[in-house]
């Protein structure tokens, strides 16, 4: 009996080593696990099944958000960067470091940072905001006039997807 169980045993922790390795290929052999520890497998390769897929998805959305043509700033729902793309730091001339952690309106002109807060604060409470032209300040001074769209349901998508990165 011991010999069963530490063999199963064996076994899941291999599947996992393997996992946690990076081989998101990698299942348990229902056949090679005892009855009382099969249950166990189950659950491991469901949860390897999910991982893999949303590890897809967010992989998925990363190469959309790197690709897309348009600057893309995304923001918590406190109102702080934690990401943008390449085209965000065209525009803006800053690095993508120098956005996460700070507030979503430090790329605005001064006299617009209220009514961003303001726009953000109704994207969290109605999944939408109207009128969100905004002008950009640059790096270097520049101001550039700037359409944004967003709504609740793109910004919790991003969100979940990159923080299952993290």
């Amino acid at each position: 009996m011991t010999e069963v169980v530490n063999r199963d045993i064996s076994l899941l922790n291999e599947v996992l080593d393997t996992v946690l390795k990076g081989d998101m290929t990698s299942r348990v052999d229902l056949s090679s696990i005892s009855g009382e520890y099969r249950w166990i497998g189950e659950k491991m390769n469901e949860m390897i099944d999910v991982a893999s897929k949303n590890i897809k998805e967010s992989e998925e959305l990363k190469e959309l958000k790197e690709a897309m043509p348009d600057p893309l700033c995304i923001v918590d729902l406190n109102g702080i960067r934690i990401d943008c793309n390449p085209a965000m730091e065209e525009i803006t001339g800053m690095r993508k470091e120098e956005f996460i952690g700070k507030p979503a309106n430090i790329v605005f002109v001064e006299e617009e940072r209220a009514e961003c807060e303001r726009a953000l604060e109704e994207v969290i409470r109605t999944g939408h905001a109207d009128h969100l032209e905004r002008t950009i300040l640059t790096k270097d001074g520049k101001k550039i006039l700037y359409m944004p769209t967003s709504t609740r349901e793109e910004m919790q998508m991003v969100i979940r997807s990159e923080q299952s990165l993290l």
